[in-house]
């Protein structure tokens, strides 16, 4: 992968921002952590300092002066190569025993621990260049003679730089690792946007059949190849639709258009009476309202299918609905000789497109008062319970076979046995879709004979006010 194009990368920018932000963050606590250990040297030294001020003022009291002299002078003989260094003066600031070689300026016998600066003069055979501030502590001794004692932060010094030097090295190394999981990280959602890319130029160039490669972490990148997988074979089924309805547009127009062309031309072969000119045109008439009725059809479902929800879309009473569609039909289904039952329950609310679902009830009744025969029975029923909301109409016609169910709800698909009926077969299309629409399950099943249609809306409470 080329590094300045993955340089230019938001995932590799956001990778640096959050490193920069972990830098701030971990260069703050291994601060806090040199300053809390360099404050616990300090204080581990003055209690030492104190400490051993303490012993030596409790030896002079119980054992006397001269003991104490030779104590220092003894400990300060063992101790040429030690941190710790010791002075005992007299009243008039003279040493008396220790390896100073004279009180420091500035320094006050009053047995707190101070830190004074040590000139490279007072201490003997010391470099030159050297002089530091260093803790220590004095006190006055009832002779006036006065004590010291004083820690060399050599050794410390050399402990705070050992621990710096090891904060700063995990400093870095963490630094290094964190730019380095952020690259990784980067490359990585590159590489998967890189593959997002790769497909869908090869659909732009045409191979509709290219879909985005998924991998078995189910996350988020996952998610979202599904959702475009899904997305993509929704397009390809649509532009198939079209391909099809194209086809069965050009197959099924070209009927009524060229009996259209003919009727027409055969009219002006030669003069006609008034009578016949009527006729023709009342033909055409009825053939262009079946080109209309078709092309009105396609919309409705064109625009369900690409979920274009037009009109009154909102809650309203379907009980009352289904109860004015019902009576309608009821009234054509008696002229027909057919038995026709309302089942219809009170007070049940949805939430979708009023005309369409009307529409779609309208398309199912007709259907089933088209195909029962005389002295045949339709039931439509609609009910409710706490978990779904289900209207049916069921006959007992010819019904449809289990292999062409789902085929019938395509455009233009009319069985052998009902070519002889008046029909487009757009109808059950026209539920589908609608269905469909209002995530609405539908389902075509076998009544026994007959066909059973059940559709279930999803459930929704009641509520006062609806749409009219």
């Amino acid at each position: 992968m080329n590094l300045n194009r993955l340089l230019r990368t938001s995932a590799v920018r956001l990778s640096f921002r959050y490193v920069l932000l972990f830098a701030v963050l971990i260069g703050t606590t291994l601060d806090a952590l040199y300053w809390s250990m360099s404050q616990y040297i300090n204080i581990h030294i003055a209690a030492s300092l104190k400490q051993e001020i303490n012993d030596l003022q409790t030896l002079e009291r119980n054992e006397g002066l001269a003991e104490l002299q030779r104590t220092i002078q003894a400990w300060s003989n063992q101790s040429l190569n030690q941190h710790r260094y010791f002075l005992l003066v007299s009243a008039e600031e003279v040493p008396v025993a220790g390896r100073l070689l004279q009180w420091p300026p500035g320094l006050v016998a009053n047995s707190k621990v101070q830190n004074i600066l040590i000139e490279d003069s007072l201490i003997p055979g010391r470099a030159e260049d050297n002089d530091g501030y260093w803790p220590m502590i004095g006190l006055q001794l009832p002779g006036g003679q006065k004590l010291l004692v004083a820690e060399n932060i050599e050794q410390a010094e050399s402990l705070r730089f050992f621990s710096l030097g090891i904060i700063l090295a995990v400093f870095f190394l963490t630094l290094l690792m964190a730019l380095s999981m952020g690259l990784l990280v980067a490359t990585s959602i590159v590489k998967r946007i890189d593959r997002i890319n790769t497909t869908a130029n090869e659909i732009m160039s045409g191979n509709l059949g290219q879909r985005i490669p998924s991998g078995p972490r189910n996350d988020e990148f996952d998610d979202l190849a599904n959702h475009l997988n899904t997305m993509l074979e929704r397009i390809q089924e649509l532009m198939l639709g079209m391909r099809q309805v194209s086809d069965n547009i050009a197959h099924d127009l070209r009927t009524p258009l060229s009996r259209i062309k003919n009727r027409l031309e055969v009219s002006l072969l030669e003069i006609r009476s008034s009578t016949e000119y009527q006729d023709v045109i009342s033909q055409t008439i009825v053939d262009t309202d079946n080109l209309l009725h078709i092309f009105s059809a396609l919309l409705k479902i064109s625009q369900a299918e690409a979920r274009m929800q037009r009109g009154s879309w909102g809650t309203f009473d379907l009980s009352g609905l289904c109860e004015k569609i019902g009576r309608l039909y009821q009234d054509q289904a008696e002229t027909r000789g057919l038995e026709m039952k309302l089942s219809i329950g009170k007070e049940i609310i949805i939430k979708g497109e009023k005309e369409l679902i009307g529409q779609s009830i309208s398309n199912l009744l007709e259907n089933a008062i088209k195909y029962t025969p005389h002295g045949g029975h339709i039931l439509f029923k609609l009910e409710a319970d706490q978990h779904h909301i289900q209207f049916e109409i069921s006959d007992d016609g010819p019904g449809i076979p289990n292999e062409s169910k789902d085929h019938v709800l395509e455009r233009f698909v009319r069985l052998d046995q009902t070519r002889s009926t008046p029909g487009n077969g757009l109808g059950l299309s026209l539920v589908k879709a609608v269905t469909t629409l209002h995530s609405t399950t539908l389902e075509l099943l076998d009544n026994h004979p007959g066909l059973r249609v059940v559709c279930q809306f999803p459930y929704i409470s009641k509520i006062e006010k609806t749409d009219n």
